[in-house]
């Protein structure tokens, strides 16, 4: 995907501007992301070394108002046991339903 970048955007280091690229190419994508596993590949190394440390799954918790949610961490990795999280930053589910 290529676009050109604004002035404040040319001041972002590279990792920045590889993660900047990688949210514009799924909002472009996201009709036919949605309810799909996806993989994303880039030789960005900054974001090869962090990409495990925030994708961690996390299981549900606690439903609070609006949306929100608090999750606790599946494995023990890097990064904090528990936390909230929001329902626009989880993955929506569909269910097939034959008849």
């Amino acid at each position: 995907m290529s676009w050109k970048a604004s002035s404040q955007q040319e001041k972002l280091s590279n990792y920045e501007l590889e993660m900047l690229t990688i949210v514009e190419a799924l909002k472009k994508f996201r009709g036919y992301l949605l309810g799909t596993t996806t993989k994303i590949v880039t030789d960005c190394n900054a974001f090869q070394k962090t990409k495990s440390k925030s994708l961690e799954p996390y299981n549900v918790d606690k439903t609070n108002p609006n949306d929100h949610y608090e999750v606790a961490k599946v494995r023990s990795n890097e990064g904090p046991a528990a936390t909230s999280t929001s329902a626009d930053y989880k993955k929506p589910w569909t269910e097939d339903i034959t008849a």
